[in-house]
């Protein structure tokens, strides 16, 4: 299947990867009303309610972000659950409405800003504010007939690597690996190499022990494993690495 550049993506990232879509495009240039739903397509205000890795896929209309390199017909990969600062380039929603711009902010309103002189910024006074759908994280150019399949490996990369991030900090806390996530000197070899086992095929992570090996310059942690297996704290590390996991 390739990627329609018609229509609105919705992407989520869990046990399995599903798609739903929604025919329309986000405006550029002009707001534009995204249109009715039929009963088979849910609205975009249901689309919200993302469970962790879900991500909105949708098409440029027009050229007023021409100089952000964003051009009619591009995807734009949106992420729902960041919380936008000023100087974002955001997907904004405002009386029904939807358009991408630059989010900025002051004491007396907020802006939504074009990337191209020929268009007026947007001014919403105090008290007036759009609804922010999402900060914009990619941009696909229309020339790249991208498979779905690359659409989703991109997308759980993103989502492998925020989900490491969280495990590194999890260890830290528990008090295995400094502030650099590097391990401590004091840490058995053993429960290292149970953590690797355990925290790899949470990431799905293929050749655990190379990448392991690699990232923390350690050797042998196959071995390791083995000795650990055999080893009366095997259930300690085991729980240790559960609670890990579980937080």
């Amino acid at each position: 299947m390739q990627l329609d550049y018609n229509t609105l993506y919705y992407i989520e990232v869990d046990d399995e990867m599903t798609i739903t879509s929604v025919d329309n495009s986000i405006a550029c240039g002009i707001f534009t009303d995204i249109g009715d739903y039929t009963d088979e397509q849910e609205s975009l205000r249901e689309f919200m309610n993302l469970r962790k890795g879900g991500y909105l896929g949708v098409m440029a209309h027009g050229d007023s972000m021409i100089d952000a390199g964003i051009e009619d017909g591009d995807t734009i990969l949106i992420e729902p659950r960041i919380v936008p600062s000023s100087g974002d380039m955001v997907l904004a929603r405002y009386e029904n409405d939807y358009t991408i711009k630059y989010l900025y902010r002051d004491k007396d309103a907020i802006l939504l800003c074009p990337a191209n002189p020929d268009y007026s910024v947007i001014t919403f006074p105090e008290g007036v504010e759009p609804e922010i759908i999402g900060v914009v994280d990619k941009v696909i150019k229309k020339s790249k007939s991208l498979p779905l399949r690359e659409i989703k490996a991109m997308v759980k990369d993103r989502t492998n690597k925020q989900r490491e991030i969280e495990i590194l900090e999890n260890t830290v806390r528990e008090g295995l690996m400094d502030e650099d996530h590097a391990w401590k000197e004091d840490v058995p070899r053993e429960l290292i190499a149970v953590w690797t086992d355990m925290v790899s095929a949470e990431l799905g992570v293929s050749r655990k022990w190379i990448w392991a090996e690699k990232k923390w310059g350690l050797k042998n942690l196959r071995i390791s494993y083995n000795n650990a297996v055999e080893s009366v704290r095997f259930g300690e590390y085991d729980e240790i690495v559960k609670r890990i996991l579980a937080k």
